[in-house]
């Protein structure tokens, strides 16, 4: 073989070894770029987790408070009682309001009934006892 023809056979080795190196790097920059996308979206999805634990760990904190005072504060046991169940002691008096309905229906209401029917206590009203 001649000097000429060797150079020309180390000239496509070479070129065959840059378009090679060429297309490696293009691929691991490919590689990188998706890996640091994955990178930013895990490092979003665990702040919010840490956030979800921090809020989780004030709620039972806040829930071991409200069992403490439950277990221990019988002022706080009445007051719940009273507020959130409607419980009464004996002999405390207890007035039940009547609720409050819209202008409207009350002049619907009164005009719908006979001032006799009203007066016997068929009207729209209750009779007062």
């Amino acid at each position: 073989m001649s000097q000429s023809a060797r150079g020309g056979t180390r000239s496509r080795i070479r070129s065959w070894i840059l378009w090679a190196v060429l297309l490696g790097s293009v691929g691991l920059s490919l590689a990188a770029v998706k890996s640091y996308g994955d990178l930013r979206t895990a490092r979003g999805r665990e702040r919010r987790l840490s956030d979800s634990i921090e809020k989780t760990h004030q709620d039972i904190d806040e829930l071991s408070d409200r069992i403490r005072r439950l277990r221990h504060d019988p002022t706080e046991l009445e007051r719940l009682a009273r507020q959130e169940l409607g419980l009464v002691k004996p002999g405390d008096v207890v007035i039940i309001l009547p609720s409050k309905t819209p202008r409207s229906a009350e002049a619907s209401v009164g005009q719908s009934s006979s001032p006799q029917q009203r007066a016997n206590g068929k009207g729209g009203q209750p009779r007062p006892r």
